[in-house]
């Protein structure tokens, strides 16, 4: 009975890791959106619109209160950079701060961020995807709402150009090593993955700083397509 039941639970578990992650809709009725004018689709035209302009495309999935978003638009003038965000406060913040740096560079979206992925990007179109720190679901149940799976780390590196970079980064030890598995499965023999010693052009956020009192260790993965 053991072994069946190991054995089902690699089944489920296999099924899982190759599904869509589950879209937690009640996120994005925590905190109403201050803006009355924010409209979800003129979002999506205002970015379809940026691609046309030929530049190097950046893409944060899950940004948070916005500081890296805003720190490397800032630093990469010339580069559109894309984000996705599915809490309304974090919108909310991130409104605020472009308006604060008049920053034009920025093209944010609001909603189910592999959706919007697959819609809004052709495949070998993107620089670099950064997603840090993301929620780690910790228990077993809500796994299935981790942003990174089989499916998802296939869809990044397929967006991305050829030499693009996926840039990926926790402080959970279970998340950090189940990621770095996922992505060497995805380049099977042809890559070693392994932990970067440094931290890229990821600037230090709120999170991190709060991880770092904790004496939390910070995992980031950078790797080329």
């Amino acid at each position: 009975m053991d072994l069946l039941r190991h054995l089902w639970k690699g089944i489920f578990s296999l099924i899982r890791n190759n599904l869509k992650p589950k879209f937690y809709s009640n996120h994005r009725t925590r905190n109403r959106i201050r803006n009355d004018s924010f409209n979800e689709k003129e979002l999506f035209s205002q970015a379809q619109e940026a691609l046309k302009q030929r530049r190097k495309i950046f893409l944060e999935v899950g940004f948070g209160d916005g500081k890296s978003v805003i720190d490397i638009a800032n630093k990469n003038p010339r580069v559109s950079f894309f984000c996705i965000e599915t809490y309304s406060k974090g919108v909310n913040l991130l409104t605020e701060r472009i308006q604060d740096e008049k920053l034009n560079n920025i093209f944010m979206l609001y909603g189910d961020a592999i959706e919007i992925i697959e819609k809004l990007f052709n495949n070998k179109t993107i620089d670099k995807i950064y997603v840090f720190f993301p929620d780690t679901w910790p228990k077993r149940k809500h796994k299935k709402r981790r942003i990174i799976n089989t499916y998802t780390v296939n869809l990044f590196f397929m967006k991305l150009k050829k030499n693009g970079v996926f840039h990926f980064t926790t402080d959970n030890i279970n998340y950090a090593y189940e990621t770095r598995t996922l992505i060497s499965n995805y380049f099977s023999t042809k890559k070693k993955v392994s932990f970067s010693h440094n931290r890229g052009d990821r600037p230090i956020t709120k999170y991190e700083k709060k991880a770092l009192i904790k004496k939390n260790i910070i995992y980031d993965l950078i790797i080329s397509n």
